[in-house]
């Protein structure tokens, strides 16, 4: 059974709401019934019959009737809590198969523009390119709006690609404390959806966001290029710009990373920092690499000569 076959069930088999309305209105009903009945003998026109009803016995109808529509009410009052809760399942409902139906469209649509581009590091990996799908102003309002019931999708959502989706759009939209739910993503096997919690981390801009960003930056080496990008593009946004220029000179003289990486990405990000610094940093490594220097002494030779 699929996961949105499961989710109808599991809101249309809720009988609460039915059952307790239907008992309340019962009570309710034969309650006046009753009451009318024993005001008859107020109102012998009410019966053309010439029927009349005891003392006693119209006592007794219009305590019973009384009785009747006093638990109708308390039936009604008792149950409110549990109606709302399956209203709110009902709608929470609706809204996750439209939101499913929504974040699939994107899905498909973000799949089709990379393999149409010649941008996308590689054709079926997609994430960290949010430039191939703009939200209107309205939509990102919706989306605010049904926050609650992203989140509550994501810890349901079995699919990697929905997930990185909802990913990548509570960063857009920062979602308050939702770190947590992030991280917990953060840890599944899948690339594309572990990128998109780093950058919404990056967006969120928290201290709880910083903290874990840098905690997995403790073995880069670890990181593939492109989560090494992200996680440095993150955490550009959390930490004052020297803090960022030495993530950067670290991970490029850090040996253990693979070349290919420092000479991609992390030089590229220092020459886009292009402070003296960084570009200093850069000339270290180009003449490390021409003359076979050690990197620090060829950084070391640089300040020297500038004079700094």
């Amino acid at each position: 059974m699929s996961d949105t076959s499961k989710w109808i069930e599991k809101v249309f088999d809720n009988k609460n709401l039915l059952i307790h309305l239907t008992i309340s209105s019962v009570c309710f009903l034969f309650g006046i019934l009753l009451i009318i009945s024993g005001l008859v003998k107020f109102f012998p026109p009410i019966n053309p019959y010439g029927y009349t009803v005891s003392d006693v016995a119209g006592n007794v109808l219009l305590i019973a009737g009384s009785v009747l529509i006093i638990l109708s009410v308390v039936i009604y009052i008792l149950g409110s809590r549990r109606t709302q809760e399956t209203v709110q399942q009902i709608k929470g409902g609706i809204s996750y198969l439209y939101l499913r139906q929504y974040l699939s469209s994107r899905v498909d649509a973000k799949f089709d523009a990379a393999n149409k581009s010649n941008v996308i590091p590689t054709p079926k990996s997609v994430a960290n390119i949010s430039y191939l799908l703009s939200e209107s102003i309205s939509e990102i309002a919706l989306l605010r709006t049904l926050s609650p019931h992203l989140i509550l999708l994501l810890e349901e959502e079995s699919d990697d690609r929905i997930a990185t989706e909802i990913v990548e759009i509570i960063g857009k939209i920062k979602i308050p404390n939702s770190e947590k739910i992030l991280i917990d993503n953060y840890k599944r096997d899948y690339l594309d959806l572990k990128i998109a919690c780093v950058i919404a981390l990056g967006e969120l801009g928290t201290i709880k966001s910083r903290r874990s960003l840098e905690k997995w930056l403790e073995n880069p080496y670890k990181l593939d290029g492109r989560l090494l990008n992200a996680m440095n593009v993150s955490i550009k946004k959390l930490v004052i710009p020297y803090e960022y220029f030495m993530v950067l000179k670290n991970q490029l003289f850090d040996g253990k990373i693979a070349k290919n990486i420092r000479e991609s990405y992390v030089q590229s990000a220092l020459i886009e920092l292009g402070t003296d610094e960084a570009i200093d940093v850069v000339d270290a490594y180009q003449l490390s690499k021409a003359e076979g220097l050690d990197v620090g002494f060829a950084y070391q030779q640089i300040i020297a000569k500038k004079g700094r």
